[in-house]
């Protein structure tokens, strides 16, 4: 019981507070773990520990060092995944200052509606968006970044920003 009650906590805490639980709280949660019986090897109860993200929609967004674990983990596992797997750089050119860091906001949140659930995104830094993207080919995604570019036009066409994108396959060995 003490358990879920610290998931509830943390999953309220990111999401209305985008912050971890305190050090407080995850100290006690630990201690909780530690107690005789807090245990499980059920499969079922561990799932629901690790729980799903509430049906989420779009891409992943996520901070640039959470990024790069999952660029290293991705280069773990490319070798037995199907499809192939792609590294997008998006560049906001013609803006600075505030406008660079709401412009950014707004390209990371197009991004994260309009590309699909296992894709990931993340801001590396102002006016940088790198983007994860399973694709069949680069042509595809050379595609889909220009309907990003085009969906963000549409939803800011008073902006005057110059979108600018690369698109290179995961591993340099495999383009």
């Amino acid at each position: 019981e003490a358990a879920q009650q610290y998931r509830r906590a943390a999953a309220l805490s990111y999401r209305y507070l985008d912050a971890e639980p305190s050090e407080e709280l995850r100290d006690f949660y630990e201690k909780v773990k530690q107690a005789p019986g807090s245990v499980s090897f059920n499969l079922d109860v561990i799932r629901s520990e690790l729980g799903d993200d509430g049906g989420a929609k779009g891409a992943f967004v996520c901070d640039y060092p959470l990024f790069r674990s999952l660029y290293h983990l991705q280069m773990r596992s490319r070798d037995r995944a199907s499809g192939h797997m792609y590294l997008a750089a998006v560049l906001l050119g013609r803006v600075k200052g505030s406008e660079a860091d709401e412009m950014t906001d707004a390209l990371v949140e197009v991004c994260r509606t309009h590309l699909r659930r296992g894709d990931i995104v993340s801001r590396m830094k102002t006016p940088i968006v790198l983007l994860m993207m399973s694709l069949p080919d680069s042509a595809t995604g050379e595609m889909v970044l220009e309907r990003i570019g085009h969906l963000f036009y549409e939803k800011y066409p008073q902006s005057g920003a110059l979108i600018q994108h690369r698109l290179g396959a995961l591993s340099e060995e495999t383009e």
